[in-house]
């Protein structure tokens, strides 16, 4: 196991800078299966909305696809609980003008532990069309959010191949490094899986203590009973996680009758309740 992951990490340190995109991370077998871990599918997984083809919109056959960009696991007393958050998108309606009769608000679709539901903000938005659940007589008419997000095996690369990677500058780790983050909040244990697609790290090879500050949008949190959007930022030393932060979206008011939508919130975690594993996906 550790002579394939050192080859691993060899390659990434040699290959050209354009290599990468194409090149699939692999270091273990799935015979080793036993040595990693199971995640959800962020790389290939997607979510199709209106599956079973009744939007009750203009056009309700219209179906529509996004990624998956991030997982967030909710580590119950019975069997873990998954949530998914699909891509954000501008309103707007199918046809040649898409724009023109749509309302200015961007939204985006999840599934939650207990059902579909659809986040807006913009700054017309009212109050009440801002985080809406799908009702249950919607999706037996067919308004449906379909997760194709299976588990896969996956591997671990240690904080020191990660940053010995960032630090090559010859190769592109970012497009297929993922991380999982375990933590504790309101008595519940929870894990968010995203892609690490900004990261912040010392560019001296000599830095005595070296560190590495991913920082991820957009994720899914459980807070005051009910999921919210938000940016996760984590702090690590030698694999261990100093800070981590979640900045929340919420509504914020500016003067008497304008209020808008923002990730204005910021919510603390004890870094004490935290780990994150960096990992990428067998081929």
């Amino acid at each position: 196991m550790e002579l394939q992951r050192r080859r691993f990490v060899s390659r990434m340190l040699v290959l050209p800078a354009g290599a990468i995109a194409t090149q699939a991370l692999t270091g273990c077998s799935p015979s080793h299966a036993a040595e990693g871990i199971v995640v959800p599918d962020l790389e290939d997984g997607h979510i199709v909305y209106n599956s079973g083809g009744n939007s009750g919109g203009p056009t309700p056959g219209n179906a529509w696809l996004t990624t998956v960009e991030s997982a967030l696991q909710r580590h119950a007393m019975g069997p873990s609980q998954m949530a998914y958050l699909g891509k954000e998108c501008r309103a707007e309606s199918v046809g040649e003008a898409p724009f023109d009769d749509r309302g200015n608000y961007e939204f985006v679709g999840l599934k939650g532990f207990d059902g579909n539901y659809i986040i807006r903000h913009g700054v017309n938005l009212s109050v009440e069309h801002e985080y809406q659940k799908i009702t249950a007589e919607a999706v037996q008419l067919g308004f449906d959010f379909d997760v194709r997000a299976p588990q896969r095996i996956a591997q671990k690369i240690e904080f020191g191949e990660v940053l010995d990677m960032l630090q090559s500058w010859t190769s592109k780790p970012v497009r297929r490094l993922y991380v999982r983050v375990t933590y504790r909040h309101g008595g519940e244990t929870f894990s968010i899986f995203t892609r690490c697609r900004y990261i912040n790290f010392p560019r001296s090879v000599s830095e005595p203590n070296p560190y590495l500050q991913p920082i991820s949008g957009r994720v899914l949190i459980w807070d005051d009973g009910r999921l919210h959007l938000a940016y996760i930022v984590f702090h690590l030393r030698a694999g261990k996680v100093e800070g981590l932060q979640f900045k929340v979206l919420g509504r914020a008011n500016f003067g008497v009758e304008l209020a808008i939508s923002d990730f204005v919130r910021t919510l603390l975690i004890d870094a004490d309740t935290a780990t994150a594993d960096f990992f990428y996906y067998d081929a």
